[in-house]
Order: structure tokens, then C-alpha cells, then sequence
């Protein structure tokens, strides 16, 4: 079967190799510029393209189509325009797909169902004008808004057999969403038109940042609810009408940290409206499609604490959230949509494991160090320096796509000290002080440290209340408000992680290591041997396991 190439022109810009129905590499723009939210177009050359290429040692001659994503003009996802690959010289012909066609190919292709109904939310997607026929016969229009002045904004999909059916598409005001992007909280909070524009919009005018809608999410258990789900938007006739004047008694506000409780507050009412228009989503999901199944993405989908509501009161019997929820996953669903056309039919495959970057030789990893002199191997046991308070990096295999470092670009320490977590802030990563870190555990144990079911939740993509009696032990991964976002790992996706949490347990009692992505503050996750390498160098890390080396400083 033909190779696939599948990119996402976006500020999360990636690019995806397909070859015989299985991901041979997909990888973030920004993992290899190092310049974070790094956007693809394809008027510019690639670095992300260019890296997955010669990893799988193909030219561009070599793919049989090229497919392109983005939530901006078709132009930006047209590869034909790509000088870097030069397609029509070589004769491959190339597509481009709608952005939350995208989103949801990429969901379906990885979530391992035959059948599966499939919704996708997020800030801003293609316009409606940019649509096929049938995508926008599925939008619910506006009054008052001409449909070449909306975009979308909320779609659900029927997917069966490798063809993915719109079913109904919501949709927004295209010129009131591109003013996010004015980014002067000085002015106003800017208006929002969307579930993710709120967050965003709320972002903006709290830290004074776009595209930081973790921050809130992390800053809402902290609140109260003030300000009801109907300040933020209504529900008329299963359209959504959003407010985007709600929140103007906030202008002139100094940015967080100053008025702390009135910014929480204010999360906390973000978090529960957002919580209230998922809900809608997902029933209305439920009631137009007959599927059991839930595939679930877009940037909304990285809310872990809606997304336990999904799973505990959504109707559905199975719910898979892609990983790459953000734009860099529609990188996936364009190499899929591309291998579906050219009549790929190997069956679907569950995404056991988000790693799918290169995987760097034993070779390159020893060049690094012996070129940096100001490093050496230890033959110290990363256990000892764990258990004695240190901050390790841990370098595995390819890199993870999605936002999340899942064991494969990890930083490391012991969830039981305050202290080291305090640390961790203050040298390496430099966050606000409320934020929560994740626990990183061994999935035979997840029943005795969190409430509930289902508690396998391999892509830290759930927020999880730990059992009451645990709490005390592990205060560096518990949020205020007693909840933390679990990863479960087994021996099947990282036997050598599983057996250092193995021997962690059997000294400490504990099944779980605090595990944050491996960067610095302001710096993309580190990619290659050479940048975990320069993160070691740059802050308070005390060692990093690059694979099966202990590194350290001289």
C-alpha cells in the first residue's frame, strides 16, 4: 500500500506518515524548531514534513497522495502549493479536507470500533464556504448571519466502515472569533462565539494569554460558581446563542495574580457552563446516531474534568477521546482520509500508546552525550535518586504527539514530597503555583488510589477524585479539590517505566511517580537526545535517563 502524508496547517502544525493502515510517524512542527505552537503552511517549507520523511527514508515521489487540514483558508492546507514537496513534478496528487472532517477522522481511524458516532469541539474550525455540500446542509445557521460569515464550531459524525457521515454542525460568527487574536486584555475581554472560545476569551483576560485554556481548567476548583451557565450562552432551539458581552464587568481587571478570588470564581463559572454546552453536545450526539460508540475530539476534548461526565453520564457504552485532541491530531485523520480514498481496508486499530515520533538510535543517543562535555553517564541507580528527591528526566522512545507527556518525554519525581514539587516549580517549570501535576501509576493499582470506574486512563485525559485515605500520601499530585489526572501504564506499552514504578513501590509503598512533560518553561517538550540534553543544562533537573543512561551533570 501507498504512503500517506497527512499535515495539519495550524498553530499546532504536525505531520503523519501512513503506510498499510498504521502511523509510522507523526510529529509536532514545534518539537523540531523548538518554537512553541509552531504554525504549518503549506506555502513554507515543513520542518515537521521534512523530519518524518527522513525517518521513514521516502522522498515526496514516494507517497501515493498527500492530505492537508487546517481551521483557516484551504490554501494553508493545500499541498499542491508545497515547493518542499513539489507533488505535481512527481505526480501525487494531493487533497484537502475540512477541519473537523479532520478531527474526526482522526478519532475514528484510532479508537479501534467498527461503528462509532463522533463529535468534535473546539474554537474555531473551516468555514462554511470552505465546506462541501453536505457539510453545510448539516449547519444550523444563524439569523441574521450571512453563511459565508460563520464557521464551525461543534460537528457531529456518524462513522461506519471507514466513511465518516455529518450528521449536524454548529456554527459561529467567523469575524467575531478572529478577534481573539487581537490579544489586548487592556481593551476588554475579547467576545467569544464558541465552547472553546470561552475558555480562551476567559484565558486571555485572566493571565493575559491566548491558547491557555489549561490554566483556567486548573484554576476552576479553586472557585465557586458565580456567574450561571446562561451568562455565558443559550440554548434556542438546539442552537447555541452565545453572550459574548457577559463578562465586560471584567475589563480593566489587573491579571492574575492580583483579585485571586474573583479570577477563580470566574473559572469556576467557565468551567461549569462549559461543562453544561458538552452535555448538551453529547445528548444531542446521542439522540441523532445510533452508535453505542463515542469518539470524542478537538481542543475542548483535553478537558479532563467534562470529560468524566462524558464517560459517567454521556449514554454511551464504550467513549475513546483521541490523544492529539488539538489540531496536531488532524494530521492523523488527513493521512487516513487520504488511505481510505486511495481503498485502504486493514481493519481498525485501538491507539494503545501516544508514540509516535522517531525513535533516535543508541548511536545518537551516545553521540549527544560525548559531544556535550559538560555531562557524563552515572552508574547510579535512578531509583536511589528518586527516592533521595531528585527530578529526573525520562527520555523513551518516540515522542508523544499530543499535548501530554505520557511516559515517552516525562519529567519524574516522588509524588510524596511537597517539597520537591515546590522545586520542580521553582527551577524547572516555573508554573502558577495552584497547578496541579499528574500521577503516573501502575494500572493494577488505580482501584485502590481513585473512586470510580473505569479507571484505565492511559492519556491522562480524565479527572479522577482519589480515595480520601491516599490523599495525605501523595500530596504533590492531589489538586485542592482532592482530584488529580491520572496516567495508567502496563508492561504491554512501557515495561521499563512499569518495572521502575514496580521497584518504587516495593520500597516507598507507592505505585505512582509525579510525572510532568519534559521541558522547561516557555520551551516545547523536548524531541531529541540533544535537546534533553540542553533541557539538563538549563534548569533544576538533576539527572535525565536518556533510554538506558543515566545522565548527569559534571
Amino acid at each position: 500500500m501507498a504512503w500517506v502524508l497527512g499535515v495539519a496547517a495550524s498553530h499546532n502544525g504536525a505531520a503523519c506518515l501512513l503506510r498499510d493502515g498504521e502511523i509510522v510517524v507523526a510529529l509536532q512542527e514545534e518539537r523540531v524548531t523548538r518554537e512553541k505552537r509552531a504554525f504549518v503552511d503549506a506555502g513554507r517549507p515543513s520542518a515537521a514534513i521534512e523530519a518524518c520523511l527522513r525517518y521513514a527514508g521516502i522522498s515526496a515521489g514516494d507517497l501515493g497522495m498527500a492530505v492537508g487540514c487546517s481551521p483557516d483558508s484551504p490554501d494553508a492546507a493545500d499541498l499542491s502549493r508545497s515547493a518542499q514537496l513539489d507533488l505535481r513534478a512527481h505526480g501525487v496528487p494531493s487533497r484537502v479536507v475540512s477541519h473537523h472532517l479532520g478531527h474526526a477522522a482522526g478519532a475514528f481511524a484510532t479508537a479501534g470500533f467498527d461503528d462509532a458516532t463522533v463529535l468534535v469541539i473546539d474554537g474555531m474550525g473551516s468555514r462554511l464556504a470552505d465546506l462541501d455540500g453536505r457539510e453545510r446542509a448539516a449547519a444550523r445557521l444563524l439569523p441574521d448571519w450571512d453563511p459565508a460569515d460563520l464557521c464551525e464550531h461543534a460537528s457531529i459524525y456518524r462513522a461506519v466502515d471507514r466513511e465518516l457521515v455529518v450528521v449536524e454542525k454548529h456554527v459561529a460568527p467567523l469575524v467575531r472569533i478572529l478577534r481573539w487574536f487581537e490579544r489586548n486584555p487592556d481593551e476588554g475581554m475579547p467576545p467569544f462565539e464558541s465552547l472553546g472560545g470561552i475558555f480562551n476569551s476567559v484565558a486571555t483576560r485572566v493571565f493575559g494569554q491566548f491558547f491557555e485554556a489549561g490554566k483556567v481548567m486548573g484554576l476552576a476548583p479553586c472557585g465557586r460558581v458565580n456567574l450561571p451557565a446562561e451568562r455565558f450562552f443559550e440554548i434556542v432551539d438546539e442552537t447555541f446563542r452565545f453572550h459574548g458581552d457577559a463578562l465586560d464587568a471584567f475589563d480593566g481587571d489587573a491579571l492574575w495574580p492580583h483579585n485571586p478570588a474573583r479570577w477563580q470564581n470566574l473559572a469556576a463559572s467557565a468551567q461549569a457552563a462549559l461543562e453544561r454546552g458538552i452535555a448538551h453536545l453529547v445528548r444531542r450526539a446521542r439522540t441523532l446516531t445510533s452508535s453505542p460508540n463515542l469518539c470524542y475530539a478537538g481542543g475542548v476534548a483535553l478537558n479532563g474534568i467534562a470529560n468524566e461526565q462524558i464517560v459517567a453520564r454521556g449514554g454511551f457504552e464504550r467513549v475513546f477521546i483521541m490523544p492529539a485532541a488539538e489540531d496536531s491530531g488532524t494530521a492523523i485523520g488527513a493521512a487516513y482520509l487520504g488511505a481510505w480514498e486511495l481503498g485502504d481496508r486493514h481493519p481498525p486499530r485501538a491507539f494503545a500508546k501516544d508514540s509516535l515520533g522517531p525513535v533516535y538510535s543508541a548511536e545518537r543517543v551516545q553521540s549527544a552525550i560525548a559531544r556535550e562535555p559538560r555531562v557524563r553517564e552515572s552508574d547510579e541507580d535512578v531509583l536511589d535518586l528518586l527516592c533521595a528527591g531528585r527530578i529526573i528526566g525520562w527520555f523513551s522512545a518516540g515522542s508523544e504527539l499530543g499535548p501530554r507527556a505520557l511516559g515517552q518525554r516525562s519529567i519524574l519525581c516522588d509524588p510524596r514530597s511537597p517539597s520537591v514539587k515546590r522545586r520542580l516549580n521553582a527551577e524547572i517549570k516555573r508554573r502558577e503555583a495552584y497547578r496541579p501535576f499528574a500521577p503516573l501509576l501502575l494500572r493494577e493499582h488505580a482501584a485502590e488510589w481513585f473512586e470510580g470506574d473505569a479507571l484505565d486512563t492511559p492519556f491522562m485525559l480524565h479527572i479522577r477524585s482519589f480515595r480520601e485515605a491516599q490523599r495525605e500520601r501523595v500530596p504533590a499530585v492531589v489538586h485542592v479539590d482532592g482530584t488529580g489526572r491520572p496516567q495508567t501504564i502496563s508492561d504491554e506499552t512501557h515495561p521499563r517505566l512499569c518495572a521502575l514504578l514496580r521497584r518504587f513501590y516495593a520500597r516507598t509503598g507507592v505505585p505512582m511517580l509525579l510525572n510532568t512533560s519534559f521541558n522547561v518553561a516557555g520551551e516545547p517538550i523536548v524531541e531529541t537526545p540533544e535537546d534533553a540534553i540542553a533541557s539538563l543544562l538549563s534548569c533544576g533537573l538533576d539527572a535525565v535517563m536518556l533510554e538506558q543512561t543515566l545522565v548527569v551533570k559534571r
